[in-house]
Protein backbone atom coordinates (compact mmCIF):
# COMPACT_ATOMS: atom_id res chain seq x y z
CA UNK A 1 0.00 0.00 0.00
CA UNK A 2 1.25 3.70 -0.59
CA UNK A 3 1.69 5.96 1.78
CA UNK A 4 2.39 9.59 2.14
CA UNK A 5 3.77 10.29 5.62
CA UNK A 6 7.13 8.83 4.38
CA UNK A 7 9.33 8.38 1.75
CA UNK A 8 9.39 8.02 -1.87
CA UNK A 9 5.97 9.04 -2.23
CA UNK A 10 5.84 11.54 0.25
CA UNK A 11 9.52 13.15 -1.35
CA UNK A 12 7.35 13.58 -4.53
CA UNK A 13 4.23 15.46 -3.09
CA UNK A 14 6.71 17.63 -1.21
CA UNK A 15 8.33 17.82 -4.77
CA UNK A 16 5.21 19.05 -6.24
CA UNK A 17 4.00 21.36 -4.08
CA UNK A 18 7.06 23.58 -3.56
CA UNK A 19 8.04 22.85 -7.56
CA UNK A 20 4.30 23.97 -8.83
CA UNK A 21 2.60 25.98 -5.87
CA UNK A 22 0.31 23.63 -4.88
CA UNK A 23 -0.87 24.87 -1.89
CA UNK A 24 -4.44 22.69 -1.22
CA UNK A 25 -4.19 19.24 -0.35
CA UNK A 26 -7.56 16.78 -0.90
CA UNK A 27 -7.88 13.72 0.35
CA UNK A 28 -10.70 10.86 0.44
CA UNK A 29 -10.45 7.74 2.87
CA UNK A 30 -9.11 9.86 5.86
CA UNK A 31 -8.78 6.55 7.99
CA UNK A 32 -7.28 7.30 10.78
CA UNK A 33 -5.70 10.78 9.71
CA UNK A 34 -1.96 9.58 9.43
CA UNK A 35 -1.78 11.58 5.67
CA UNK A 36 -3.28 14.57 6.44
CA UNK A 37 -1.39 15.32 9.54
CA UNK A 38 1.70 14.85 7.30
CA UNK A 39 -0.05 16.86 4.63
CA UNK A 40 -0.41 19.99 7.56
CA UNK A 41 3.11 20.68 7.27
CA UNK A 42 3.32 20.77 3.78
CA UNK A 43 0.22 22.47 2.66
CA UNK A 44 -1.44 25.74 3.72
CA UNK A 45 -5.14 23.99 2.99
CA UNK A 46 -5.74 20.57 3.74
CA UNK A 47 -9.09 18.87 3.38
CA UNK A 48 -9.94 15.15 4.07
CA UNK A 49 -13.25 13.07 3.52
CA UNK A 50 -13.88 9.99 5.53
CA UNK A 51 -17.04 8.18 4.70
CA UNK A 52 -16.61 5.71 8.40
CA UNK A 53 -17.92 7.19 11.28
CA UNK A 54 -15.31 5.97 13.42
CA UNK A 55 -12.15 6.41 11.61
CA UNK A 56 -14.18 10.08 11.10
CA UNK A 57 -14.25 10.20 14.90
CA UNK A 58 -10.88 9.00 15.46
CA UNK A 59 -8.82 11.34 12.79
CA UNK A 60 -10.83 14.68 14.49
CA UNK A 61 -9.55 13.35 17.38
CA UNK A 62 -5.80 13.25 16.10
CA UNK A 63 -6.19 16.35 14.14
CA UNK A 64 -7.49 18.26 16.78
CA UNK A 65 -4.69 20.75 16.53
CA UNK A 66 -4.85 21.17 13.58
CA UNK A 67 -6.25 24.60 12.51
CA UNK A 68 -5.24 24.27 8.66
CA UNK A 69 -7.39 20.89 8.46
CA UNK A 70 -10.97 20.40 7.38
CA UNK A 71 -11.96 16.94 8.20
CA UNK A 72 -15.26 16.14 6.26
CA UNK A 73 -17.64 12.64 6.80
CA UNK A 74 -19.84 12.14 3.75
CA UNK A 75 -19.28 10.49 0.94
CA UNK A 76 -16.12 11.00 -0.89
CA UNK A 77 -18.19 11.74 -4.56
CA UNK A 78 -20.45 14.60 -2.53
CA UNK A 79 -18.03 15.94 -0.68
CA UNK A 80 -15.85 16.49 -3.77
CA UNK A 81 -18.50 18.27 -5.36
CA UNK A 82 -18.99 20.31 -2.98
CA UNK A 83 -14.70 20.86 -2.28
CA UNK A 84 -13.80 21.27 -5.65
CA UNK A 85 -15.55 24.61 -6.34
CA UNK A 86 -14.00 26.32 -3.24
CA UNK A 87 -10.38 25.60 -4.21
CA UNK A 88 -8.69 28.83 -5.74
CA UNK A 89 -5.92 27.10 -7.11
CA UNK A 90 -4.36 23.55 -8.33
CA UNK A 91 -4.30 21.54 -5.34
CA UNK A 92 -2.74 17.60 -4.73
CA UNK A 93 -5.64 15.14 -4.61
CA UNK A 94 -4.57 11.73 -2.86
CA UNK A 95 -7.87 9.46 -3.51
CA UNK A 96 -7.80 6.27 -0.89
CA UNK A 97 -10.85 5.96 -0.69
CA UNK A 98 -11.24 2.76 -2.24
CA UNK A 99 -10.48 0.03 0.10
CA UNK A 100 -13.31 -2.71 -0.69
CA UNK A 101 -16.44 -4.37 0.74
CA UNK A 102 -15.77 -5.56 4.13
CA UNK A 103 -12.95 -3.56 5.63
CA UNK A 104 -14.51 0.07 5.73
CA UNK A 105 -17.72 -0.33 4.21
CA UNK A 106 -20.48 -3.04 4.21
CA UNK A 107 -20.47 -3.46 0.45
CA UNK A 108 -17.93 -3.42 -2.40
CA UNK A 109 -17.82 0.56 -3.15
CA UNK A 110 -15.35 2.14 -5.18
CA UNK A 111 -16.50 6.30 -5.80
CA UNK A 112 -12.69 6.85 -7.77
CA UNK A 113 -14.66 7.68 -11.47
CA UNK A 114 -17.17 9.50 -9.58
CA UNK A 115 -14.18 11.84 -7.85
CA UNK A 116 -12.67 12.06 -11.33
CA UNK A 117 -15.55 13.25 -12.36
CA UNK A 118 -15.79 16.02 -9.52
CA UNK A 119 -12.48 16.99 -9.78
CA UNK A 120 -12.28 17.53 -13.84
CA UNK A 121 -15.30 20.45 -12.93
CA UNK A 122 -12.39 22.41 -11.83
CA UNK A 123 -10.93 24.94 -14.22
CA UNK A 124 -7.08 24.50 -12.48
CA UNK A 125 -4.79 21.62 -13.58
CA UNK A 126 -4.89 19.46 -10.39
CA UNK A 127 -2.37 16.52 -9.37
CA UNK A 128 -4.18 13.77 -8.84
CA UNK A 129 -2.37 10.76 -7.00
CA UNK A 130 -4.42 7.25 -6.66
CA UNK A 131 -3.06 5.31 -3.61
CA UNK A 132 -3.78 1.39 -4.04
CA UNK A 133 -3.06 0.93 -7.93
CA UNK A 134 -2.78 -2.52 -7.45
CA UNK A 135 -6.25 -2.44 -7.14
CA UNK A 136 -7.22 -1.79 -10.41
CA UNK A 137 -4.44 -3.96 -12.04
CA UNK A 138 -6.71 -6.91 -12.01
CA UNK A 139 -10.57 -7.77 -11.08
CA UNK A 140 -10.39 -8.58 -7.16
CA UNK A 141 -10.99 -12.30 -6.19
CA UNK A 142 -14.21 -13.22 -4.48
CA UNK A 143 -15.73 -12.58 -1.78
CA UNK A 144 -15.38 -9.37 -3.70
CA UNK A 145 -17.37 -8.42 -6.71
CA UNK A 146 -15.48 -8.04 -9.75
CA UNK A 147 -17.83 -5.14 -11.44
CA UNK A 148 -18.10 -2.84 -8.88
CA UNK A 149 -14.51 -2.10 -9.93
CA UNK A 150 -13.27 0.01 -12.39
CA UNK A 151 -10.31 -1.85 -14.60
CA UNK A 152 -6.93 -0.44 -15.39
CA UNK A 153 -8.08 1.00 -18.90
CA UNK A 154 -11.19 2.63 -17.06
CA UNK A 155 -9.54 4.75 -15.00
CA UNK A 156 -6.80 5.47 -17.21
CA UNK A 157 -9.30 6.14 -20.19
CA UNK A 158 -11.23 8.42 -17.39
CA UNK A 159 -7.59 10.26 -16.46
CA UNK A 160 -7.52 10.60 -20.01
CA UNK A 161 -10.53 12.04 -21.10
CA UNK A 162 -11.14 14.37 -18.47
CA UNK A 163 -7.64 15.75 -18.00
CA UNK A 164 -5.38 14.56 -20.93
CA UNK A 165 -2.77 13.88 -17.79
CA UNK A 166 0.61 11.25 -18.01
CA UNK A 167 -0.58 8.26 -16.10
CA UNK A 168 2.58 6.47 -14.25
CA UNK A 169 2.81 3.60 -11.95
CA UNK A 170 5.15 3.71 -9.34
CA UNK A 171 4.81 2.69 -5.25
CA UNK A 172 1.55 1.31 -5.41
CA UNK A 173 0.32 4.59 -6.87
CA UNK A 174 -0.87 6.03 -9.91
CA UNK A 175 0.23 9.20 -10.60
CA UNK A 176 -1.68 11.48 -12.60
CA UNK A 177 0.20 14.77 -13.69
CA UNK A 178 -0.10 17.82 -16.22
CA UNK A 179 2.69 17.46 -19.08
CA UNK A 180 4.61 20.45 -17.30
CA UNK A 181 4.62 18.21 -14.16
CA UNK A 182 5.66 15.30 -16.53
CA UNK A 183 9.66 15.96 -15.64
CA UNK A 184 9.49 15.80 -11.88
CA UNK A 185 8.04 12.70 -12.13
CA UNK A 186 10.81 10.94 -14.61
CA UNK A 187 13.23 12.21 -11.96
CA UNK A 188 11.58 10.80 -9.44
CA UNK A 189 11.10 7.64 -11.31
CA UNK A 190 14.94 7.58 -11.53
CA UNK A 191 15.37 7.26 -7.72
CA UNK A 192 13.00 4.46 -7.24
CA UNK A 193 12.72 1.81 -10.27
CA UNK A 194 16.22 0.66 -9.82
CA UNK A 195 15.44 -0.79 -6.22
CA UNK A 196 12.20 -1.09 -7.83
CA UNK A 197 13.41 -3.37 -10.12
CA UNK A 198 15.98 -5.70 -8.48
CA UNK A 199 13.46 -6.78 -6.11
CA UNK A 200 11.38 -7.98 -9.26
CA UNK A 201 14.19 -9.48 -10.72
CA UNK A 202 14.52 -6.63 -13.32
CA UNK A 203 17.82 -6.02 -14.82
CA UNK A 204 19.28 -2.79 -13.42
CA UNK A 205 20.61 -0.39 -15.82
Amino acid sequence: MGTLTSGPLSDLARSMAEGFGLRHFVETGTFLGHSSEWAADVFERVTTVESNEDYHAQARARLAGRDNVTLIHDDSVLALQDVVPTLDGPALFWLDAHAGGGWFGGADYCPLLGELEAIAQSPFQHVILIDDARAFLAPPPPPYKADCWPGLSEVILAVNARFRYDVTCLCDALICTPPSVRPLVVAFSALVRPAIDSQTGLPVA
